[in-house]
């Protein structure tokens, strides 16, 4: 399915990657360059780290509040878009079962780039 996005009706999308274990400055500039890809597509994107510091624990204490906030701003979005890895992700499995259960659609990351197309995933497999 592609759709066409006008000014007055973007769609809401929020970007998802692991986040647990992983260096938290380079997970930063990976979800601002697919926030800029999104922008340039029309979207909202919604960036669950841009408020977070750069020194956030990305696991054990502290994470949990993390989460709750970006389960948050997940519940007030069109549609999710899913990178890297995201199964093997606790938060990541979280925000898409979320999603699913809440009617939030998927987007398929593989021809945001090359066809600058958003298309939607029907199934996803959680």
């Amino acid at each position: 399915i592609t759709i066409t996005i006008t000014m007055k009706n973007k769609l809401k999308v929020y970007i998802s990657a692991p986040v647990t274990d992983h260096d938290i400055k380079e997970r930063k500039r990976s979800f601002a360059f697919w926030s800029k890809v999104l922008g340039c597509l029309g979207c909202e994107p919604v960036n669950p780290l841009e408020a977070v510091p750069d020194d956030a624990p990305t696991s054990g204490e502290g994470h949990e509040s993390y989460m709750k906030s970006d389960l948050k701003m997940l519940l007030d979005c069109d549609a999710i878009v899913m990178f890297e890895d995201w199964r093997s992700s606790v938060g990541c499995t979280l925000e898409a079962r979320v999603a699913a259960g809440c009617g939030i659609r998927f987007i398929d990351p593989r021809p945001l780039l090359s066809t600058g197309k958003i298309l939607f995933i029907n199934d996803i497999l959680i």
